[in-house]
């Protein structure tokens, strides 16, 4: 390692050190990169803007019940999601795969939540790589499979707050749905639409049943 790069990771402070991400942070990106990545995030209210500069320090969740520190998945997974256009894309993969290595540290509604990043990054790139339209059916696999546990910590946190019960839109299941239908994988959209509708997540799960049965619906393929 050169001076100036040694140099460069004793001056790293912010959400990269810490959430202690130095060693990934300057072997996956150039110089180039992380200037990049920084003016990419560099945005009026962005909860990036302290990236890899100033003190050391967390994502914090901030509410009347008491703070909580945010886990690295989620920062990451939210991290890529800035991340989707095609010039920026494969800095986004590096971040996504990142982010997944550490979804096994989370569960739940924390899982739910980064894992409905990487569905859509996923999604946004689906054409760019072989491999693109396999790592998007394994993270929409790796999102419903916490979706019970999930939905139930969802409506146990809209009850203790005394807000009406809500379960808010399942990515997994819909991206999982959308590729199915354009695979042609009629069968298997029938079994996860109709098994996101038993869950009671927001979706058109009657569309996406009538379009695998071959019933005139409002469902098109994409591209």
């Amino acid at each position: 390692m050169s001076i100036f790069g040694l140099i460069a990771q004793l001056r790293c402070g912010g959400y990269i050190a810490g959430y202690g991400l130095k060693k990934w942070w300057f072997s996956s990106f150039t110089q180039a990169e992380r200037t990049l990545i920084r003016k990419t995030i560099s945005k009026p209210m962005s909860s990036f803007n302290h990236l890899d500069s100033g003190s050391k320090t967390v994502w914090m969740h901030y509410s009347e019940q008491g703070n909580k520190i945010e886990p690295v998945a989620k920062f990451l997974c939210s991290l890529c999601s800035w991340f989707t256009s095609a010039e920026l894309r494969s800095i986004g993969r590096r971040i996504a795969e990142e982010g997944e290595r550490q979804l096994k540290t989370i569960s739940g509604a924390d899982y739910h939540y980064a894992s409905h990043n990487l569905v859509q990054f996923w999604f946004s790139a689906r054409n760019d790589w072989p491999d693109s339209l396999e790592k998007l059916e394994l993270v929409c696999g790796r999102q419903i499979s916490v979706s019970v546990e999930a939905r139930n910590e969802l409506r146990a946190e809209n009850k203790r707050l005394k807000q009406p019960i809500y379960v808010p839109s399942n990515e997994g299941y819909n991206q999982l749905c959308r590729l199915l239908f354009n695979q042609g994988r009629f069968a298997e959209l029938e079994q996860i639409a109709t098994l996101a509708k038993k869950e009671k997540w927001c979706g058109k799960w009657d569309e996406w049943i009538a379009a695998s049965q071959g019933t005139p619906s409002k469902i098109r393929k994409s591209k």
